[in-house]
C-alpha cells in the first residue's frame, strides 16, 4: 500500500510543475490586453458608428413615401466603445458638428458628452454656437451641466441670453438657477 501511495504522490508531483506552467502561460496569454487601435482606427470606427446610428430611422412607407426619425442613439455597446477611445474620439466627432445633418449634429454631441471630462468644453462650446440644430444646442447645455461650473458657466450664461430658440434659452437659464440656488456643488 505504501508503494502505491509513492508512485500516486510521484505522479502528482512531476505533473504538478508542468501543469502549473501551463496555468501561467494561460493565463498570461489571456491577460494580455489588445493593443490600443491607431487614430485611423479610431476615425474609422467613429465614421462607422456614426454612419450606422445615421441610419436608423430611415425608411420608406408601403405608399413610398420616405421618412426619416430626427431622434436617434447609438447603441449603450457605441456608447461605451467611443467613451473608451476617450480624448482621441473627439476631432472625428468634432468634424459632424459643421455638418448640414441636423441628425449628425445630435449624435456627434451625445456621443462627446459620452466622453465627458474638459477635453470635451471646448467642442460642445463650439456646438452651441455653431449647430443649426436646436436639439444639438439643448443636448449640448445637458453635457455641459455636468462638467465643473467655473469651466463652463459664462458658456451657459451666454446661451441664456444669445441663444436663438427659447427652449435652449430656458435650459440654460434653469441650469443657472440651479447653481446660483446652491442645488449643485462642483
Amino acid at each position: 500500500m505504501n508503494n502505491l501511495y509513492g508512485i500516486v504522490k510521484n505522479l502528482l508531483l512531476s505533473a504538478a510543475l508542468p501543469l502549473t506552467f501551463a496555468f501561467f502561460a494561460i493565463g498570461a496569454v489571456v491577460a494580455r490586453q489588445a493593443p490600443e487601435p491607431t487614430q485611423d482606427e479610431i476615425n474609422h470606427r467613429v465614421a462607422d458608428i456614426m454612419e450606422s446610428t445615421l441610419q436608423k430611422g430611415v425608411g420608406t412607407t408601403p405608399e413610398g413615401v420616405r421618412y426619416t426619425i430626427m431622434n436617434i442613439s447609438p447603441t449603450l455597446q457605441e456608447f461605451r466603445e467611443i467613451k473608451k477611445f476617450g480624448e482621441r474620439a473627439i476631432p472625428s466627432l468634432g468634424n459632424y458638428l459643421d455638418s448640414a445633418d441636423y441628425r449628425a449634429q445630435n449624435v456627434a454631441v451625445k456621443l462627446l458628452g459620452s466622453i465627458g471630462g474638459k477635453a470635451v468644453i471646448k467642442l460642445l462650446t463650439h456646438g452651441l454656437v455653431k449647430c443649426s440644430s436646436m436639439a444639438a444646442r439643448a443636448i449640448a447645455v445637458a453635457n455641459l451641466a455636468h462638467q465643473n461650473w467655473d469651466d463652463v458657466a459664462e458658456t451657459i450664461k451666454w446661451v441664456a441670453v444669445n441663444d436663438p430658440a427659447p427652449d435652449v434659452r430656458k435650459a440654460a437659464a434653469d441650469l443657472i438657477a440651479k447653481h446660483e440656488s446652491g442645488a449643485e456643488t462642483r
